[in-house]
């Protein structure tokens, strides 16, 4: 005890010998018309010492000249910190030079008083620190309605006025518009009483094309200036080119004798009979064409079809339909009981891609392109206006039914209204007054016994009968079918699945690499620190703003100097290198084709570019200029880049154009690339690709804590109060502080439950915060999002409230805001209810709960 007291007196002795000194805090920037908030410390001074004096700002190269009221102070030995707040107007900037500064400027806090001179024997009676001024009175926001303007066209555009503190502001504004050679062509001194600010102009008919830009600025305030920019351009029509298949010549000369078939109904008065005569000339002439071509054998299955069907309905010669009857029934595919026409180029020819059957009656059926389905259909038709119903529409009408999707539709509009006309046509041939009916029973054997339904099915009934029915996994499906008729049955197989492998890129072939330099921000490549590693800074400098550079780091010895170096801390930035200014990839753009079906058109390369990059024009312009013709047109709309191709090749043939990257990029996500028919946009390939492979932040997606949290064991969730762990003393501390040791901890309600892609997300509502290392925004109130694996057990309630703590993640939600991964070093507990804890069961491991939350909230950690 002697020995303790003995290194108490020591060091109050030696405390006493330190002498007294004024400190000052303040943020390291003032801001023109905002509060600034100071701090006034005094240190080590005796008992019953007073210090008297005032603090200002001024302008150390203009004279010390003052540019803030004084305010006075008072410090003494018992109460030794006070706040002051300053504040610069714009007429006090005039008065004291600091709106003729540029390149940094700095302005002086003072703190004035006589005890600086006579206790601490200086030569003047003032002391002070140097910080950054800032003439920027608040924040602007520009909003046009669209990026794109023809000359001519109205452009409306919004100004959005907020001051430092992100509140609305009612200062006067300037708004200048810039045309894209420069010239200033609008200027206008506005003033928003709201904070927002709209007005429109028109783009004069003249105007040359090229990039306009809007710029606003506090009128007060030059620094202030904000833009934004958008594109004027003259609409170009794009260069589409129809080319005619030379097998395919004469389709347009049948579906014209259609056409006038059905308009002959309009001919009903007598002083129209010469028109009507003509036009059935013309389909008379007609009819003599198709006939001669079908005789020479050279329509392909899809001419042949429709030229028969048209042939049939106009009444041709009999010896005219019977050439086109018996070429098309040359071209028919048969698959079991079903007849079908696909793709055959001539009757003359014995190139034929029949769809290949199915091995059993409980594989799917194939499904056949949309041109087949179409050619099927019309070949329909023209059976039923021949035969009527008979036994080859019986099986080409179960053909197209089995081709029909379970909503009903089939490829695309064209075919599918095609082959309802067709169908509808066979119902109405099909149609009797004779009652008919079917009754089907669907039974299985599973895990509850035996299970059976049973639907039945009459010819009176204006629709069909559609059952939602459950099975079992694994078990048998019986059906019986019985009656008089003759019915479809589509049964829909749907899975759970986590992820789904990408089948799309059947025929059609996309890759899209690219190479080149990207920039990324300082946080993607370096790992937070945390705040309190001062350990390593020297003496000097522990004192707080004390030196005369206002953006060296300090270590915080109150808690206004903790919470404002928090604040103001920013990450260092590491100059470009000269070669590295412009960060630009290059893009390779790969399309091919596997199958032997073709396309029935034009296919469209849809590329999503990298976060930050946008495409080059000029490189996109040559694809279309160069004389070889890579790419007939080209459009860019916002990230995306879209390719118009004539054809898809059935080798590999390689575009590429160049990108340039417009800002710094955090982690960067794979983009997406879709190839797909233009006339048949269902037929497509989508695919995914990434940032250069020399990219370090690729490789911290793969081996930071997203991945490891996402490849982790499940995290384990602990009900309310749970049983085993109230033996332990202090379990909660030990796991927040020990091992893992955590990063965060969050009294959260829970407001929702989501799916994305293989993870469950949980919306929160922060309740209380318990400890937090990156996210320093968190507070009660605001929203923070959990996920965890969709594969794991996890569920959390909507509505109640549970205890999270782990560690931080690297991803943030479309808000901003940091995300959290749940794994198995993830504290879950349910929090209890009131009733629960008010039982006396549940009593003292209330109160142990209570008592975590307090200490772990106040004081943290304390290892």
């Amino acid at each position: 005890m002697r020995l303790l007291w003995g290194l108490i007196w020591a060091s109050s002795f030696a405390l006493s010998l330190q002498e007294p000194r004024l400190l000052l805090f303040s943020p390291s920037v003032v801001h023109l018309g905002a509060p600034l908030s100071v701090g006034l410390q005094l240190q080590d001074a005796p008992r019953g010492q007073e210090v008297r004096g005032f603090v200002f700002l001024r302008n150390p190269s203009h004279r010390n000249a003052p540019c803030s009221p004084k305010v006075d102070f008072l410090l003494t030995s018992e109460q030794d910190f006070v706040l002051r707040s300053l504040q610069i107007l714009p007429n006090g900037a005039d008065s004291c030079g600091l709106k003729s500064l540029r390149g940094g400027p700095k302005i002086q806090l003072v703190a004035q008083s006589p005890w600086l001179k006579s206790s601490l024997s200086k030569d003047v009676d003032t002391q002070g620190i140097n910080l950054l001024f800032s003439s920027r009175r608040g924040h602007l926001f520009l909003q046009t309605d669209q990026p794109i303007y023809n000359p001519g066209q109205r452009v409306r555009y919004r100004v959005f006025a907020l001051d430092q503190k992100m509140r609305p502001s009612t200062d006067s504004l300037t708004v200048t518009v810039e045309n894209s050679q420069g010239l200033l062509v609008r200027k206008r001194q506005v003033y928003a009483p709201s904070s927002i600010f709209q007005d429109d102009f028109v783009i004069p008919d003249i105007s040359e094309p090229g990039t306009w830009k809007i710029s606003a600025r506090f009128s007060d305030s030059p620094d202030s200036n904000h833009s934004t920019q958008f594109e004027v351009k003259k609409y170009v029509l794009p260069n589409f080119e129809v080319k005619i298949i030379p097998g395919e010549p004469y389709i347009l000369t049948a579906f014209v004798v259609i056409a006038l078939h059905h308009g002959l109904a309009v001919f009903q008065d007598r002083r129209a009979e010469q028109l009507k005569q003509r036009v059935e000339t013309s389909i008379s002439n007609a009819n003599s064409f198709l006939g001669a071509k079908a005789s020479a054998g050279l329509l392909g299955a899809h001419a042949a079809a429709i030229t028969a069907y048209a042939l049939t309905l106009s009444k041709a010669p009999e010896d005219l339909r019977d050439v086109a009857h018996n070429n098309l029934m040359a071209m028919a595919q048969e698959t079991g009981d079903k007849l079908y026409w696909g793709s055959v180029i001539s009757s003359q020819s014995n190139v034929v891609s029949p769809t290949p059957a199915p091995r059993s009656p409980a594989d799917p059926v194939p499904q056949a392109p949309a041109l087949w389905i179409e050619t099927t259909a019309y070949g329909l038709l023209h059976l039923l206006l021949r035969e009527g119903r008979a036994e080859m529409a019986d099986q080409v009408a179960a053909w197209l039914t089995h081709q029909g999707s379970f909503q009903g539709g089939f490829r695309s509009t064209q075919d599918t209204v095609i082959a309802l006309d067709a169908l509808s046509a066979y119902w109405i041939a099909s149609h009797t007054a004779e009652d008919r009916g079917l009754n089907v029973t669907i039974s299985s054997q599973g895990r509850n016994g035996f299970k059976s339904h049973v639907l039945q099915l009459s010819n009176h009934q204006a629709q069909g009968v559609e059952e939602e029915l459950q099975f079992s996994l694994g078990s048998k499906i019986n059906v019986k079918v019985g009656g008089n008729s003759k019915g479809t049955l589509k049964v829909l197989r749907t899975y759970n699945v986590l992820d789904m492998q990408n089948t799309t890129c059947q025929d059609l072939q996309i890759e899209v690499t690219v190479q080149g330099h990207v920039e990324y921000t300082m946080a993607a490549e370096e790992d937070y620190k945390d705040y309190y590693d001062y350990e390593n800074q020297g003496d000097s400098e522990s004192l707080g703003f004390a030196g005369d550079d206002p953006g060296a780091l300090s270590r915080p010895v109150t808690p206004l100097q903790l919470f404002e170096g928090r604040r103001s801390r920013r990450r260092r930035e590491v100059p470009k290198v000269a070669e590295e200014q412009e960060a630009r990839v290059q893009y390779t753009v790969c399309i091919w084709r596997n199958g032997k079906v073709g396309l029935s058109g034009m296919a469209i390369a849809d590329i999503t570019l990298l976060s930050g990059f946008h495409a080059l024009r000029a490189d996109l312009e040559k694809l279309t200029s160069l004389s070889d013709r890579y790419v007939s047109h080209f459009e860019t709309e916002g990230p995306h880049v879209l390719l118009y191709f004539d054809s898809v090749p059935t080798s590999r043939e390689c575009v590429g154009f160049g990108a340039v990257q417009e800002v710094a990029v955090g982690l960067v996500q794979p983009a997406s690339a879709t190839l797909y028919d233009y006339y048949n946009p269902e037929h497509k390939c989508s695919v995914f690709y990434g940032a250069p492979t020399k990219s370090k932040l690729l490789s911290t997606l793969c081996s930071a804590d997203v991945c490891q949290c996402a490849e982790g064991k499940c995290p384990r969730q602990r009900r309310a109060l749970e049983r085993g762990q109230m033996e332990e003393e202090g379990y909660r501390m030990k796991f927040a502080c020990y091992y893992p040791r955590v990063d965060y901890g969050f009294q959260v309600k829970v407001l929702r439950e989501d799916s994305r892609a293989a993870f469950r997300l949980f919306e929160t509502s922060v309740v209380q915060v318990l400890h937090f290392s990156k996210d320093a925004q968190a507070a009660a109130g605001q929203t923070r999002n959990f996920l965890v694996r969709a594969s794991c057990r996890l569920r959390l309630e909507p509505g109640k409230e549970y205890l999270i703590m782990g560690l931080d993640g690297t991803t943030h939600d479309l808000k901003g805001q940091p995300q959290y991964l749940l794994d198995s070093n993830s504290w879950i507990e349910e929090m209890p209810s009131e009733r629960l804890c008010r039982s006396t069961r549940q009593r003292a491991a209330c109160a142990q709960l209570r008592a975590f939350l307090q200490e772990y909230g106040t004081q943290g950690c304390q290892v």
